[in-house]
């Protein structure tokens, strides 16, 4: 049985924590049942991991369907909206806003420069800003990275299908003069 919470650390600092419990029946003249609870830091390593695998798995599936790099933006944003491990979001590309989450404008420049995180992908930037409640180590930073990856391999399948399309109407219209040409 796995609880998550947020706990205050001694330094009077907000963390998020999680919990693993267990049911124990206390033996005595009330029989009650009391939850016996033990916390530790690694603990909640593998349910971070889950949480983090499923974003990007997410991800992944709704980008797929992304036409245009814009798109592609406006899904990764979308996405990452609800998650607990992204406080806000903002896609650029060459220097123009392209999707953000809400608010996401306030939320950045209310935030202290530690929080927030600029990774590059092609043609612009993506902007998060991190969990106050959980310590920006390898396994953060190396998820942030994941995430722009994906955006930016999205990005690259939208370029890909837009010059496919290019092609396939050059070559429509080459077919379309072709047969002018020899119906006269």
């Amino acid at each position: 049985l796995w609880k998550k919470a947020t706990i205050v650390c001694s330094a009077m600092t907000i963390e998020e924590a999680f919990f693993r419990g267990w049911l124990q029946k206390r033996i005595g003249l009330f029989a009650s049942t009391a939850l016996f609870a033990l916390a530790h830091s690694g603990l909640g390593q593998p349910l971070l991991g889950e949480r983090r695998l499923a974003l990007l798995r997410d991800l992944g599936a709704r980008n797929s369907a992304a036409r245009t790099a814009r798109q592609a933006c406006q899904f990764t944003v979308e996405m990452l909206a609800g998650s607990p491990d992204v406080t806000f979001a903002l896609a650029y590309l060459d220097g123009a806003l392209q999707a953000m989450t809400p608010d996401a404008e306030s939320v950045r420049a209310g935030a202290a420069p530690a929080l927030v995180k600029e990774l590059s992908i092609p043609g612009g930037t993506l902007v998060l800003g991190i969990s106050p409640q959980r310590p920006f180590d390898e396994q953060y930073a190396a998820f942030l990275d994941l995430v722009a990856a994906q955006l930016a391999s999205t990005i690259g399948n939208a370029h890909a299908y837009e010059e496919e399309k290019r092609r396939a109407e050059a070559l429509a219209e080459i077919d379309r003069a072709k047969t002018a040409f020899f119906s006269n």
